[in-house]
């Protein structure tokens, strides 16, 4: 288990890194180092890696970045074996950097709100300075982290009770099929959308509502007990700024 200090420090200068790369050669070296140190991080933490569902959502991801920078953007069209492309050159070379630009920038977020527990969550909000505006921070920052995992969560909660109030194959059935009623699709994501939407809500009020009547923010809180760094967590942070820092150099410095 990382500290979240650690884990806030490292994975901002890697997103920080991966914003201030030029295009080109300098971007494709950089969101490399992010993604991997993110991949990294995740393994230090416990955390679980991208599951081939994840990986397919981000291919997509990158091909919609790619395709729309590549069709809209103006310019001489791209030619290939000789036949006009419907795409411009120089929106494919735009596409192409966008897209490494945005999954590296997704992985990072994701090691991010991934690899910080609940319990290291709540020790860095009862470190924010007392008063008010510290304890609306707090919360901000508490729930800000939860918010990818708890969304996760509970769309396959979601579609776990779809998949068990249907018609659910029997014991004889293989298991495969019964791991593929269980899982969240494309096509299960306008039935599942507005129920989370709805939960979503339905939470912040019970949250709006557990807050005063927990006579949250009206005193001080007792502060957590200092946890020490270990090196790792000082090399995560190391590493990050080491990235920015080349990356602001292959910007300014050259």
């Amino acid at each position: 288990m990382l500290p979240a200090g650690a884990v806030l420090w490292g994975t901002g200068f890697a997103a920080l890194a991966v914003a201030l790369a030029p295009d080109g050669l300098p971007l494709a070296v950089v969101a490399l180092v992010a993604a991997t140190g993110s991949l990294a991080l995740l393994g230090l933490a416990g955390a679980p890696l991208p599951g081939a569902r994840e990986w397919a959502g981000l291919a997509l991801l990158a091909f919609t970045a790619w395709l729309l920078n590549a069709v809209f953007r103006a310019g001489p069209r791209a030619t290939l074996w000789g036949h006009a492309m419907p795409w411009s050159q120089a929106g494919a070379i735009a596409g192409k950097d966008t897209a490494v630009r945005l999954v590296a920038l997704v992985l990072v977020f994701r090691a991010l709100t991934r690899a910080i527990t609940p319990r290291e969550a709540l020790a860095l909000t009862g470190r924010l300075p007392a008063g008010p505006k510290g304890s609306s921070l707090g919360v901000l920052l508490l729930v800000a982290l939860r918010l990818a995992p708890s969304f996760e969560n509970e769309a396959r909660r979601l579609q776990w009770q779809r998949a068990l109030r249907g018609d659910w194959p029997g014991p004889q059935s293989p298991r495969a099929e019964r791991e593929k009623r269980l899982r969240v699709g494309v096509r299960d994501l306008a039935q599942i959308t507005l129920p989370l939407f709805l939960l979503t809500l339905t939470r912040a009020e019970e949250l709006a509502w557990a807050l005063p009547a927990r006579y949250y923010g009206l005193a001080r809180r007792t502060p957590p007990a200092p946890r020490p760094w270990k090196s790792r967590d000082w090399l995560v942070v190391g590493l990050g700024v080491s990235l920015a820092a080349a990356s602001a150099w292959s910007r300014w410095g050259t």
